[in-house]
């Protein structure tokens, strides 16, 4: 590996674990804490939040109708 292709490496690293700290931060550690890199993370997140999202819109929806 050359000193170039060491210093991407270590800079990859460097956000991937930035980034996880950031996740980490803002929400309970046990719903991601068996993930490694960000993406992994960031893809839990997304499957558990996708639904509350859903949700919402059905909500807003029937609201909506009601108003009406």
């Amino acid at each position: 590996m050359t000193h170039g292709e060491r210093q991407t490496l270590k800079e990859s690293r460097k956000k991937n674990n930035k980034a996880l700290f950031m996740i980490y931060q803002g929400l309970d550690e046990a719903m991601v804490a068996p993930t490694k890199t960000s993406k992994e993370a960031w893809e839990i997140l997304n499957k558990i939040y996708s639904g509350v999202e859903k949700i919402k819109r059905i909500r807003l929806q029937a609201e909506e109708t009601l108003k009406c």
